[in-house]
């Protein structure tokens, strides 16, 4: 069994979805499909995680790879 947390204490959110890094092009690919539209222009573009599905779209999209996961934990 594993260790205990003490009382209180809460188990840390896991991060999911995606995170677009300075590799972005600037393209816009992402923004247009994203079912959302929680793609916002900038350099690089910037996803608006309270509004995203995590449905990877964006992810299956981009052209130069510049999506990438969050980590799970």
């Amino acid at each position: 069994m594993g260790a205990e947390r003490p009382a209180g204490e809460k188990e840390a959110p896991v991060k999911k979805g995606f995170v677009i890094t300075e590799t972005c092009i600037g393209c816009g690919k992402c923004a247009r499909v994203c079912p959302q539209q929680c793609v916002e222009p900038g350099t690089p573009y910037r996803i608006a995680q309270e509004h995203c599905l995590h449905c990877g779209l964006c992810f299956e999209n981009c052209p130069v790879l510049a999506i990438e996961r969050r980590n799970e934990k």
